[in-house]
């Protein structure tokens, strides 16, 4: 009996600890909130809607007229695509489309608003 004491009571102080835990309501806001988007405009502007969170997701908006004369075709269908490549304080590098090929009779190459996922911060 007296070695279940101090087991018991290492239990209670590491249950006090921590951090507060956010109400069930609080983090179904979270999760179903929209994330914030950066957008690239063809006049080369570039707006945020949003601050971008560590481990969370922003929308990525980019418009092909940014680069207009990137353009390839091979057997009379479009062969070029757009990719955005990132990094966060000069952390690993992340890549993402931002264009997306439709399988039509035409192979049309469309814009595509990607998720990128934020690193986590250290």
């Amino acid at each position: 009996m007296n070695r279940l004491a101090p087991f018991a009571c290492l239990l209670v102080a590491a249950g006090c600890g921590g951090q507060l835990s956010p109400s069930s309501s609080e983090t179904v806001a979270a999760d179903t909130a929209a994330p914030p988007t950066l957008s690239f405009a063809a006049d080369w502007s570039i707006v945020q809607s949003g601050p971008v969170l560590s481990g969370g997701k922003v929308t990525l908006h980019y418009d092909v007229a940014r680069l207009p004369n990137c353009r390839a075709t091979y057997h009379g269908f479009p062969a070029w695509g757009i990719s955005a490549y990132y990094a966060v304080d000069g952390g690993q590098a992340f890549t993402a489309p931002v264009t997306l090929r439709i399988h039509l009779a035409d192979g049309q190459i469309m814009e595509y608003d990607g998720t990128l996922h934020a690193p986590r911060e250290p």
